[in-house]
C-alpha cells in the first residue's frame, strides 16, 4: 500500500499538465463573483414577475451557448404583449460633446446619454420610449465603498449614498428615464420622487431584494 501511494505521489510531482473535461473546466470558470451572481438573480426575479403578469412575445437567447462559460447575453431583450421590453445590460451610447468656444450648436444631437456611455443592469422600456432603470448593487470586499452587510450586527440596513448618486446619473444622463432604482440585498425601501413628479416612482430610490 505504501509503495502504491509513493508511486502516486511521485507521478503527481512530475505531472506538468492535466486534460480538463468540459464539465470540469465549466465548474472552475463559472465561479463568478457574488456581485455578478446577484445581478443575474435580480434580472430573473424581475423577469419572473413580468412573466406572471403578461406574455412574452419575442426574445433572444438568454444564456450564451459557450462551453467555457455560461453567462447572460449582454443586451438581451424580451418583448411583452403589454407594450414594453425587458433588457439586460442595456448599452447606452455616449455623445461627443462640443467646445465651450463654439458659438452655435445648431444641428448637434446628443445620443441616448448626453455625456459618456452607460450600461445599467436591467431596464424596462415602454413602446413610447419611457424607461425604468434597475441597477443591482452588491459590493464585494475589494470595493472602496465597502461591503454590503458590514454592519456590526451583520444585517443590511439601507442603500449606500454613492449607489443613489449613480441612480441620479442614470436618470439625468439617459434620455426618457422616468425612474432609476438601486436593487440591493437590504431592508429599507427608499423612494425619492423628483421635482414636479407625476407619480411616486418618478425619481430615484433603492429597493431591497434579498435571496432567501
Amino acid at each position: 500500500g505504501y509503495r502504491h501511494l509513493y508511486q502516486l505521489y511521485s507521478l503527481l510531482q512530475i505531472a506538468t499538465q492535466y486534460r480538463f473535461f468540459v464539465e470540469d473546466f465549466k465548474n472552475i470558470i463559472e465561479n463568478k463573483d457574488v456581485s455578478t451572481l446577484f445581478e443575474y438573480w435580480c434580472f430573473f426575479q424581475v423577469k419572473d414577475i413580468l412573466d406572471s403578469k403578461c406574455w412574452p412575445i419575442q426574445y433572444t437567447v438568454l444564456v450564451t451557448p459557450d462551453d467555457r462559460e455560461h453567462k447572460l447575453k449582454e443586451g438581451l431583450q424580451i418583448k411583452y404583449d403589454l407594450g414594453f421590453s425587458l433588457i439586460y445590460n442595456y448599452s447606452v451610447a455616449g455623445s461627443s460633446g462640443i467646445s465651450p468656444s463654439q458659438k452655435y450648436f445648431d444641428g448637434y444631437l446628443a445620443n441616448d446619454s448626453y455625456s459618456h456611455g452607460l450600461r445599467p443592469d436591467i431596464v424596462l422600456v415602454k413602446n413610447d420610449g419611457f424607461k425604468l432603470v434597475f441597477d443591482a448593487k452588491h459590493k464585494g470586499t475589494g470595493n472602496t465603498g465597502g461591503f454590503y452587510g458590514d454592519e456590526s450586527e451583520g444585517t443590511i440596513k439601507s442603500c449606500k449614498p454613492e449607489d443613489l448618486d449613480k441612480m441620479h446619473t442614470y436618470r439625468e444622463a439617459m434620455a426618457h428615464v422616468q425612474g432609476a432604482f438601486a436593487v440591493y440585498p437590504g431592508e429599507r425601501i427608499a423612494v425619492y420622487p423628483c421635482h414636479n413628479a407625476r407619480g411616486i416612482f418618478h425619481g430615484i430610490g433603492a429597493l431591497p431584494l434579498r435571496p432567501i
